[in-house]
């Protein structure tokens, strides 16, 4: 907490502010850089003046290519409105920053990132900036994550190509390469002349990965 010495046309902001002995009761001394006093003048009152507070939350909705950062404003301290953004990057050095969100209360605030590379691992931190240019700039701490290799719990499936095709009849042919945490799934196929399809095949429940084969005949 720093000490607001106001009053009579003078402020006073980030000294240590130390009462007189009992010999001068109404001297203060004022440790900025180089010592100095002043005597207190009738009208002078004091004022707490505390700092904002911001902290980075563990993220969310980690998935494979996205992911919401989050954090949180845990306090406004004397300020009338407060800025915060997230700087994430590959390390400590960041290098991308988030939308800028104001606040004048407590509150949490978060941000969905997209586009994020695969299995990486990414450092990201919480900002907090008040008062006026160049402003002043608060950081919470740094918090790693790293990406999913695949969405989690999501089977995946390749579309193969196609074999023994002639005038009237296809095999078409896919993959099953996970079933995630699904014992069994159903596979089937979309084709038709462009890709908004308009056909699908009959439904296949399988609790195997592996290749599989429709055809498509008519």
């Amino acid at each position: 907490m720093d000490c607001v010495l106001s009053g009579a046309g003078k402020v006073v902001t980030d000294y240590l502010v130390v009462n007189g002995s009992d010999a001068t009761p109404n001297t203060l001394t004022f440790y900025a850089g180089s010592h100095s006093t002043d005597t207190l003048s009738t009208g002078w009152i004091f004022e707490d003046y505390t700092l904002p507070l911001v902290s980075t939350l563990p993220v969310t909705d980690l998935n494979k290519r996205s992911v919401t950062l989050n954090g949180s404003v845990d306090w406004v301290g004397s300020e009338a409105t407060v800025y915060c953004y997230f700087e994430y990057g590959y390390d400590t050095g960041y290098g991308t920053e988030t939308a800028v969100q104001s606040f004048n209360a407590e509150d949490t605030f978060s941000q969905f990132v997209s586009n994020m590379t695969t299995g990486e691992t990414y450092h990201y931190r919480a900002v907090l900036y008040y008062g006026a240019a160049p402003y002043t700039y608060l950081e919470g701490d740094d918090i790693a994550f790293t990406m999913h290799a695949e969405p989690v719990g999501v089977p995946t499936v390749l579309t193969v190509g196609s074999s023994s095709v002639s005038g009237v009849s296809a095999d078409l042919l896919g993959n099953l390469t996970s079933l995630g945490y699904y014992s069994t799934v159903y596979l089937s196929f979309e084709y038709g002349t462009d890709t908004n399809y308009g056909s699908q095949t009959t439904e296949i429940l399988t609790s195997a990965t592996g290749a599989y084969v429709t055809n498509i005949a008519g």
